[in-house]
């Protein structure tokens, strides 16, 4: 749909992130999967060390990385900001995300790399099939049901607020060294 090369590659075979990675000014590392502890681990530890050795061979001018709001914990609350701490409640893939955003500012530091963190909300938006087309066909097969009647916020965003944070995140010089909640407004 959009006018991109797209390159397939092993996010854990260094050589493959190498090829991905060499040529680029700006990188956005959006790779993040859940299943079991050892596949979590595997992807996104294992694959973000790999895309961060790839920047710092290649000179990457700037890497955005697409963390999770579940480095803060399962519930989001009142007061929760970016400084927030890092809960882990046992669920492999927010305890990957933790292991892998610790690594990335670690090593992005220790490399020199120019970098921010993004950590969305849900994401909704066309063709998201777990927040916006399970729900419409839930609807359509009157299986949709409101938890608590509705009456909380949802802290969702939509894609593309996501996307245009992304590309604040690898142009703005204060963006550098920061990591960002992405949510929309309730208003």
């Amino acid at each position: 749909r959009l006018d991109v090369e797209l390159i397939q590659c092993d996010i854990t075979n260094s050589k493959d992130v190498e090829n991905a990675v060499q040529g680029c000014e700006i990188v956005f590392h959006c790779v993040g999967v859940g299943g079991s502890r050892s596949h979590a681990m595997k992807i996104n530890v294992e694959g973000t060390e790999n895309v961060l050795n790839a920047c710092k061979k290649f000179n990457v001018e700037r890497i955005v990385y697409l963390s999770s709001i579940v480095v803060h914990g399962e519930k989001i609350y009142n007061g929760l900001n970016e400084s927030s701490p890092f809960i882990s409640y046992n669920d492999a893939y927010a305890d990957s995300k933790i292991e892998a955003e610790n690594i990335f500012w670690k090593k992005t530091a220790e490399y020199g790399l120019s970098a921010s963190v993004i950590r969305p909300t849900y994401v909704w938006g066309p063709l998201s099939q777990y927040y916006t087309i399970d729900f419409v066909q839930q609807m359509k097969t009157n299986r949709f049901y409101l938890v608590d009647n509705g009456d909380h916020d949802c802290n969702a965003v939509y894609v593309d607020n996501v996307v245009d944070l992304c590309l604040l995140c690898a142009h703005h010089p204060k963006a550098i060294g920061e990591a960002f909640i992405a949510a929309d407004s309730d208003k």
